[in-house]
């Protein structure tokens, strides 16, 4: 204890010097914790957008992955019913649901464009929440009216493409799973966007009982399994597997990150990016401590050898040291977590918005994700720097012969 109390006094005997380390120390740590809660943050929307378009676990026949179609639902999935029925029996499903994904021509009579389409079942959307911003209308009837219109909802550059709106009636032309053409008259209710231009050139919804009538088909392209928590994704897929294997076996199964290659790339580049920028910080952090620490050294030289004469030993002097940079170290750290407590409360408060990503229509908001166990490493990471700077300078002195450190001027 005595040995902190020293360490403590020693750090104030230059207060300016200190607190200048400190504060570079603190700078560092609120980057570190800055850029990580930003990653955080990233990572977890991503997540949680990937898991609500694909589904948590994705259940459908094994060529579906692997190969090209050279009809529509060539690998579709057959007894859909039954085995959703399977997969909700499982309290950690909140719900299984049908997807067809097709393609084909949409025309509002005089112009005609290429679409891709997926068919849905519209509960989904009771549980995982609306995955589309409507921009005009409603979307999808959770039961299309047999006697009505059929409905479909456009992408808005789809929309505007073809200079349609709410209530406008189209034509979709496909083609069967028997390879022939067929064609539906449908009434638009709903103009979405999905914040990718690329998508809403194309994309359009119909209900799943739509898209199985055009196709004149059975089958579903995949059945989505969508989880309370979706964390448990691995290990709900692998008890599906063996419990439906006996009764459906030679089925595919996957989770939402073997679909999401584009949160797996994002995750990639921010790791390998913040991972640079963490060398950065802890050089610089090094540094300063280092250069701190030499001109305590140098200006406690003759002091080194006064205690080196009355016996203290040298691991006692670098000892010293070590502790003083870990009470600057103390320091940097509660500055570092005050500093970011502080600009994750004004970014809320700001509610700034980061500009949209390339191919994109709209930005999304700016905020930091405060990751107590991440705090705790950086923190020890900072603590580790700032005591090997201190044993790297004090070692040598601590060595100097009593004779040579008294002498020093």
């Amino acid at each position: 204890m005595k040995w902190i109390i020293f360490a403590f006094r020693n750090v104030l005997r230059n207060r300016r010097r200190s607190m200048v380390t400190s504060l570079i120390g603190a700078v560092g740590v609120a980057s570190l914790l800055t850029a990580a809660g930003f990653a955080s943050y990233s990572y977890y929307m991503l997540k949680l957008y990937t898991g609500i378009e694909s589904g948590h676990v994705i259940i459908a026949q094994p060529d579906f992955w692997t190969k090209d179609e050279d009809l529509p639902l060539q690998y579709g999935l057959k007894d859909y019913q039954a085995i959703a029925s399977a997969v909700q029996q499982d309290k950690r499903v909140a719900i299984a649901v049908a997807r067809i994904m097709y393609n084909g021509l949409l025309s509002n009579g005089t112009k005609s464009m290429v679409f891709l389409a997926e068919g849905v079942e519209p509960r989904q959307f009771q549980i995982t929440g609306p995955t589309r911003t409507i921009i005009k209308g409603r979307f999808l009837a959770e039961h299309p009216d047999a006697q009505g219109d059929v409905e479909v909802i456009l992408g808005q550059k789809l929309a505007k493409s073809l200079k349609v709106d709410v209530g406008s009636g189209v034509t979709l032309m496909v083609t069967t799973s028997s390879g022939a053409l067929n064609a539906a008259d449908a009434r638009v209710v709903g103009i979405f966007s999905t914040g990718l231009i690329e998508l809403d050139k194309r994309l359009l919804y119909t209900n799943l009982q739509t898209a199985q009538e055009l196709l004149q088909t059975d089958k579903v392209s995949k059945l989505t399994v969508f989880l309370h928590n979706m964390d448990d994704s691995d290990q709900v897929m692998q008890d599906l597997h063996q419990r439906l294997e006996a009764r459906w076996p030679g089925l595919g199964y996957r989770t939402w990150e073997t679909e999401a290659d584009y949160y797996r790339s994002v995750k990639a580049i921010y790791n390998r990016v913040f991972s640079i920028l963490g060398i950065i910080i802890g050089v610089v952090v090094f540094f300063s401590v280092s250069n701190t620490m030499s001109m305590a050294v140098l200006e406690r030289t003759r002091e080194i050898g006064t205690l080196r004469a009355l016996g203290a030993l040298p691991g006692q002097i670098v000892r010293n040291f070590v502790l003083e940079a870990a009470v600057m170290a103390l320091g940097a750290v509660i500055g570092g977590l005050l500093i970011t407590t502080l600009t994750i409360f004004g970014l809320q408060w700001a509610d700034l918005q980061m500009p949209p990503p390339p191919m994109r229509l709209v930005g999304y908001p700016l905020r930091i994700y405060f990751a107590p166990w991440t705090a705790l490493g950086v923190s020890l990471l900072v603590l580790l720097v700032c005591m090997l700077a201190a044993y790297g300078v004090s070692r040598r002195a601590a060595r100097r012969p009593i004779v040579e450190a008294l002498a020093h001027v």
